[in-house]
């Protein structure tokens, strides 16, 4: 109840007050995500690793996969990362490139290999994850792993951008954006969003 000279809080306020208690008394203590992660499966890499994902749910919205393959052949040279390569059946060409890129003892090309529920113990392992505005990436920020996402200007990037304590967003700024369209030929200025964004960018965040 209100104090006397005070006004009484809308019924809507006091309804999002009672949800934001209501979900402080059941939160895990766990991260969500973390229970996705399984305690066996496919062997981890010997030593630290990087996370590379390169695909993403529209053509338009992939990284220049030269600059991708260029990325990684720094994390292994300047940071002795071992780079493991994530996606589905569709990203096999995308993972090919990176892989050829790199010496075979450093690389690990899992594009369209193995089980989905293997995803999660792989990438909550990695002492880095970079990716675009995928499942992967997002999943990496809910496993608190270090992640920089590669955003192009197509999704709204304060609606959709991957966000965590542990996340950088590397995004060219473009005024077309978002523009909401899949396919590069769809971008009358040759998705000059993503082409704005180097490696040295990516490397810096």
């Amino acid at each position: 109840m209100p104090g006397r000279g005070e006004r009484p809080l809308h019924a809507r306020t006091r309804l999002v007050m009672l949800a934001a208690a209501a979900v402080d008394a059941v939160r895990p203590a766990v991260r969500p995500a973390a229970v996705l992660v399984a305690k066996a499966g496919p062997a981890l890499p010997d030593g630290p690793y990087a996370v590379l994902a390169p695909g993403a749910g529209a053509p338009l919205r992939v990284w220049d996969i030269a600059r991708m393959a260029e990325l990684a052949q720094a994390l292994a040279a300047r940071h002795r990362l071992r780079i493991v390569v994530l996606g589905g059946p569709g990203d096999r060409a995308l993972g090919a490139r990176i892989a050829a890129a790199l010496a075979p003892a450093m690389v690990t090309d899992l594009t369209g290999k193995g089980a989905l529920a293997d995803a999660p113990r792989l990438v909550a392992g990695a002492a880095l994850m970079v990716g675009m505005d995928s499942g992967l990436s997002h999943l990496a920020a809910g496993l608190g792993v270090p992640t920089v996402s590669v955003l192009s200007g197509a999704p709204d990037r304060e609606v959709w951008r991957v966000a965590g304590a542990r996340v950088a967003v590397v995004a060219g700024d473009a005024a077309c954006a978002p523009c909401h369209l899949d396919l590069p030929a769809q971008c009358p200025h040759g998705v000059a969003c993503l082409a704005a964004v180097g490696v040295a960018d990516v490397l810096a965040a």
